[in-house]
Formats: C-alpha cells, sequence, structure tokens
C-alpha cells in the first residue's frame, strides 16, 4: 500500500479532523434515520448492544460497581470515544493512502448494519441507519481528504524524508514559468516520476557523457563542454547565454554575474573560485545565477528566463515567453486554503451533532408508545395490596424509603435502547412442554382479575451494601393461574422468559407455580409500568435475583428443563437458579461522614425475600454485636427498616450489621462477589466522630 505523493507532508491533526468531522456527519445522520425508523437500530445502539451481549461477566461487574445504574450512559460514552479514535486513524488513513481510510468507515456502518439486522426482533428497516452512517461518513471523509490535499500547498508542507528534502533542493529545471501552483507541483511531480532512479530531474539520463544534457538545454556536466577531441561538439549544440568558454577567469566572473550558470573551465580549482568570485559578486539576497536589476522585469535567470515566474506573461511584455495552451492565471481555479477547509469540516461536525440531538429527540419521544401508556387507565384490583403498617417508614434522613418511587427504582438490563412496545400489538405466547399453547393480548390481560402485591426486586450485581435493590406495589396476574391454562408436562422444570430484546431468563418451574406471588406485572405503584421498567408487561417474582425471574418487555413464556436450554446470563457462567441472600445494608451515617460526640442513630435495611428479617445486629469496632430495632414489615417479599442508638464518642470508628432470617440463619461474614449467584460478606462503614 503506497502512500499518495500529495498528501506527503501534510500534518497529521488536520486528517485526524477530517476523519472525525466525517464520522460524527455520518454517525449523526444514522442516529436520525433511526428516530424515524428504528430507534433501537440505530448506530450507537447497535455496537453496545453487541458489545453487551459479548461482554463477559467481570466486565459487566466492572461497569456496575463503577458506573452502578449509569453504566449504560458510561457505555454510550466509552463506545463515542473509540469512534472518534478511530475516525482520526480513518482520516490520516485517507489522505495518506485513499481510498483505504473511507474503505474503513464504509465498513464500519456495513457491520453495523448487519449486527443491527441480525438483532431479536429487528425490523425490516433495521439496516438502513448503519447503512445510511457508513456511507456518508466514507463519501464525506474523502471529500474532506481531497479538500485538504489541495489546501495544504506543498511548499509549506513539512517532511522527515531525506530523499523529499533533496528533491525539494534540486528540483530540476532552473525555473517553470507558470504562474499557477498548482501546476508548478504537478509538473515536478512528473518530472520526479518520469526521472530514472539516481538522476535528477534536470539533467538527462544519456548513457554517454557526451549526450547528457540539462533541463535547460546545456550540457549536465561543464567539464564536458570544451574538449578539443571532440569536435563534434559544436556551439549549436550548447546555446544560449548561460555557457562562457571564455578562459579569463575575471571575465568568467564578469558573465556569471549577468546570467550564466555554468563555468566551463576544466580545472577543478579554477571552478572553484569562479564559484567564490561569483558568490562574493551577488548582492545580498540576490542568487549568483539570477541578475540584481531593481525592475522585475530586467532580472534574468542563468538560462536567460525571468527570475519570477509570475512575470513570465504579460500582455503588455512582448519580451516574455507565451504558452498558447496555459490558460491566463486569473481564468485558473484558485486553490482552497486552510480556512475553507476547516469551514466544511466544522460544517460536517455541526450538521452531524444537531442530527444527533434530532434524533435522540425522536428516539427518546416515543410519541405512539407514551401516548398510548398515558392514555392507559389500570383497571381496579380485584386482589389489593396490603396496607403499609404504620411503623414500617423511619423517617430518618438518608435512610432508603420502604417504598421507592419509580423514578429512584434501579435500572439494571441489557436493552441499551429502551424498547417501544406499543400495548395493541404486544402478544404474550406460553409453550413449550405444554398440553395447550397460549397466546395472550393486552385486552386479554386487562380483562383478567388483577392483583396487587409487594416485592422487593434486587440485582444479582449487587455488592454488600449496593444500592439496586428496590420495593414496590405491583400490579399483575399469578403466573400459576397462566401456567394452569398450558398445563405443563410432569417433566418440566424451568420455565424459559423472553423480552422482545432478546434477553432471556431461566426461572424455576416450581417458583412460578407455588403460592408466592409471582405474576405478570403491568402496574407499579400505582400506575402503567413505565417504559424503563418493562412496558407493557414484565414479570415479578419474589425470592429470586432479576437475572433469573424478572424479564421486561416480556413477549413468550417457553416451559422446559435446565438440562435441554439456557438463558442469557447463565450462559455467561452465572447461576442457573438464583434464590436471593441474606443481606444487611447500613444507610446512615454514610461512609466518612463527620459526626458530632453524643447520641446518635445508626439505620439501615435487611431484606431475604421469602423468608423474611427475624433480627439485625450492629457492632462498633469489633466489639460485641448488639440488636438493633425493627420496623413493621409489609410482608416477607420485603426488605425492612432497622435503627440503633449509639452513644459516639471522639475518634474514628467502623460500624458493622448483620441480619438474622425468620428461619435462623446468620448473616454469614465470608466474603464473596456476585458471581456467580450473588454477593455475601457483612457490610460497614468508617466515620469521624469530633468533640
Amino acid at each position: 500500500m503506497a502512500a499518495n505523493a500529495s498528501a506527503r507532508g501534510i500534518p497529521a491533526p488536520l486528517a485526524w479532523v477530517a476523519g472525525i468531522a466525517a464520522v460524527v456527519l455520518g454517525a449523526g445522520l444514522g442516529e436520525l434515520v433511526a428516530g424515524f425508523v428504528a430507534p433501537a437500530s440505530s448506530p450507537v445502539a447497535a455496537i453496545g448492544a453487541a458489545l453487551i451481549d459479548l461482554a463477559p461477566p467481570w466486565a459487566k461487574d466492572t461497569a456496575i460497581a463503577l458506573f452502578g445504574t449509569a453504566d449504560k450512559i458510561a457505555l454510550v460514552a466509552g463506545i463515542a470515544l473509540v469512534m472518534l479514535v478511530l475516525a482520526a486513524f480513518a482520516g490520516w488513513l485517507e489522505v495518506r493512502f485513499a481510498p483505504w481510510g473511507a474503505v474503513v468507515v464504509g465498513a464500519f456502518g456495513l457491520a453495523g448494519a448487519v449486527i443491527a439486522a441480525t438483532r431479536p426482533a429487528a425490523g425490516a428497516l433495521a439496516w438502513l441507519p448503519s447503512v445510511v452512517a457508513g456511507a456518508t461518513g466514507a463519501v464525506t471523509l474523502w471529500l474532506l481528504a481531497r479538500l485538504l490535499r489541495r489546501a495544504v500547498p506543498p511548499a509549506s508542507r513539512t517532511t522527515s524524508d531525506p530523499h523529499e528534502r533533496t528533491d525539494a533542493a534540486n528540483p530540476g529545471p532552473s525555473l517553470d514559468t507558470t504562474s499557477d501552483p498548482q501546476e508548478r507541483t504537478d509538473a515536478a511531480t512528473r518530472r520526479a516520476a518520469a526521472s530514472p532512479a539516481g538522476v535528477s530531474p534536470g539533467i538527462s539520463a544519456a548513457a554517454d557523457p557526451r549526450e547528457r544534457m540539462s533541463a535547460n538545454g546545456g550540457p549536465a556536466d561543464p567539464a564536458d563542454v570544451d574538449h578539443p577531441d571532440r569536435p563534434e561538439r559544436t556551439e549549436a549544440a550548447n546555446p544560449g547565454p548561460w555557457l562562457d568558454t571564455t578562459s579569463d577567469p575575471q571575465e568568467r566572473t564578469d558573465a556569471a554575474n549577468s546570467g550564466p550558470s555554468l563555468d566551463t573551465t576544466s580545472d577543478p580549482r579554477e571552478r572553484t573560485e569562479a564559484a567564490t568570485r561569483r558568490a562574493a559578486a551577488s548582492p545580498a539576497g540576490v542568487s549568483p545565477g539570477i541578475s540584481a536589476a531593481a525592475d522585475p522585469r530586467e532580472r534574468m535567470s542563468a538560462n536567460g528566463g525571468p527570475a519570477d515566474p509570475a512575470d513570465a506573461h504579460h500582455p503588455d511584455r512582448p519580451d516574455r515567453p507565451h504558452h498558447p495552451d496555459r490558460p491566463e492565471a486569473s481564468e485558473r481555479p484558485e486553490r482552497p486554503s486552510r480556512r475553507t477547509f476547516f469551514a466544511w469540516a466544522g460544517a460536517a461536525a455541526a450538521v452531524g451533532i444537531l442530527a444527533v440531538a434530532v434524533g435522540s429527540i425522536r428516539s427518546t419521544a416515543s410519541a405512539g408508545v407514551a401516548a398510548a401508556r398515558r392514555a392507559l387507565r389500570l383497571p381496579v384490583p380485584a386482589v389489593a395490596a396490603s396496607a403499609v403498617p404504620a411503623g414500617a417508614e423511619l423517617g430518618l434522613p438518608g435512610l432508603a424509603d420502604v417504598v421507592t418511587p419509580n423514578d429512584r427504582f434501579y435500572r439494571i438490563d441489557t436493552a441499551l435502547i429502551v424498547p417501544e412496545v406499543d400495548p395493541a400489538d404486544w402478544r404474550l405466547r406460553i409453550h413449550g412442554m405444554v398440553a395447550n399453547e397460549v397466546v395472550l393480548t393486552w385486552d386479554d390481560v386487562l380483562a383478567l382479575p388483577l392483583e396487587e402485591s409487594w416485592t422487593t426486586l434486587t440485582c444479582v450485581s449487587n455488592e454488600v451494601g449496593g444500592t439496586l435493590i428496590g420495593n414496590a406495589r405491583w400490579l399483575g396476574y399469578p403466573v400459576r393461574e397462566l401456567l394452569a391454562r398450558a398445563r405443563p408436562d410432569a417433566d418440566a422444570d424451568m420455565v424459559l422468559s423472553r423480552s422482545i430484546d432478546g434477553f432471556t431468563a431461566s426461572t424455576p418451574l416450581e417458583a412460578l407455580t407455588d403460592a408466592r406471588n409471582a405474576i405478570l406485572a403491568v402496574g407499579m405503584n400505582g400506575e402503567p409500568l413505565p417504559l424503563e421498567h418493562g412496558f407493557p408487561a414484565r414479570l415479578v417474582v419474589p425470592g429470586l435475583y432479576g437475572y433469573v425471574s424478572a424479564t421486561k418487555w416480556v413477549t413468550d413464556l417457553e416451559v422446559t428443563r435446565f438440562d435441554r436450554a439456557t438463558a442469557y446470563w447463565t450462559t455467561r457462567g452465572w447461576s442457573e437458579r438464583g434464590p436471593i441472600k441474606l443481606q444487611s445494608r447500613i444507610d446512615v451515617p454514610r461512609r466518612g461522614q463527620g459526626l458530632k460526640a453524643g447520641e446518635v442513630v445508626i439505620a439501615g435495611v435487611a431484606w431475604q425475600q421469602q423468608v423474611g428479617i427475624e433480627a439485625v445486629e450492629v457492632r462498633i469496632d469489633e466489639g460485641e454485636w448488639m440488636p438493633a430495632t425493627l420496623a413493621d414489615a409489609i410482608s416477607d417479599d420485603t426488605w425492612v427498616q432497622w435503627s440503633f442508638p449509639w452513644t459516639a464518642t471522639p475518634g474514628d470508628h467502623v460500624i458493622q450489621c448483620r441480619a438474622t432470617s425468620t428461619t435462623g440463619e446468620v448473616q454469614t461474614e465470608q466474603t464473596a462477589p456476585p458471581a456467580p449467584d450473588g454477593a455475601t460478606g457483612w457490610h460497614w462503614r468508617t466515620v469521624s466522630v469530633f468533640d
């Protein structure tokens, strides 16, 4: 892959600018198109979804540990950063090795189109946004790189290649009379390409030294000018005032100062002395081969041509040579400037950014789905949830609310772009190892006797003391009743639930058919499910981590066996069943918080859904365990608040807590990470107490 000769010396940062501007424009238009035809298939969403699917468990845990529920924002920012780096590389590649930079950009667009088109539930136009992004980016990069090569004249370029510096210093013919810099550059490039290796473009490559002539018509070797044994060499073969055959050094000096470019004496020492005299006699800043006449029209180069190429042709100067096949300088297009390049690159980037903004607004507006959700009125539940006990909420500043508001409920899922499911198009299919296949529409579900229940959901990625947990009042229909319609086979032991975005979860069949409140939920805290929490329908199963039970945007329930099917996270090394482990957490005081000595309150929450909490204990500085006071629990399927009064003394202190379940299990001290089936250990906080 040979470098483009016209690109040599162009500063790399300018090439980076071209690549970034082109990719920003392409990505922006891709996002804009996606906003109208397929929001989930935008270029960034397609790439992000593929990265989420390919990410190993440790990468997922690291992202959640570092960014929490902002992990998707961090992923998008990371994708954007990598895209900018690759765009800069593509820009450099296009300027130096055209058209490979544009090819790379187009290839990325094609890859995004393939990824988008092969995603679960991909629409007929899922490929279009990435194709638009790739094609736009490739064409824009080609145009900007071409503009850049023209905008940076060779005279202003710097190069580290010694051969390029040599060529620049030895351009060959003494003068090109064109006034167009681009034509002079092209001519020099053609001369250099046509010259044999090792021969200057200004020297004839004839094998016989007598036949080698310089580009201006004179001999290549001055020593070849005057030899008595070469009678065939005549003055006609050596025309022009540039050749001086006098043997008088002074005359040669005078002649040199009037224009000759060569001294033909055969004595090398005399030639050296003559050159020295010519240099000494030349005015400051004037080459010995150029006349120092004040009038530019009188200055002539050593070969008899004008010293200034711009003086070559003027209507009022009949003595100047005229090229009939060369247009006047005023008729030739002007070379674009760097300012022109930056203007076009900036415009491309600005349009791309604006397109991203418009596309994002269009995607998040979810006009049809959002309007359907706002207009929806959930039916009155046939079975209402129990009231929250008066003593369930301690009301302490900094302590998590016993009921988590929807807008503060944690969100962990694999959907980079929230799926938009129109209730009118939604279906739930129950099939597999069943006697009867069941299909339900949205209206079918709303017509059922819906029930309310309290359930605390927990993410398996929750670290000890983490916040990936929330409690809500859910409205839905028991899954056991739906499965009863389908009549699962006796040897089935698992239900593989599937989301519209392709996510799957493996839930033990017994957890969906026993007495617990496992429901197909359509409401959350008195309103339809928020879009990001699974609208129009999701699963809620008490006692199991979300990765094996809480499928959002659910559309399919397949009754099967654990030895016949695997789910999204179980194929990535996580446990296939996922029961929730006994945990407790300190909310107040905060980590590192400064306290005033005296009476303070330590408080937090504890949980083990489907089992319940019997007690919580606290200890200070690894002293004796002391019982905390439990708030009233809503149910065994929810967390419970606790508090402990403490007389704080000055100094730094370590506070720890542990819980005991209603079955007598004591929270283990042994520390374990979230993978493969949930974190364990005691939560602790360090605080400083001042007088």
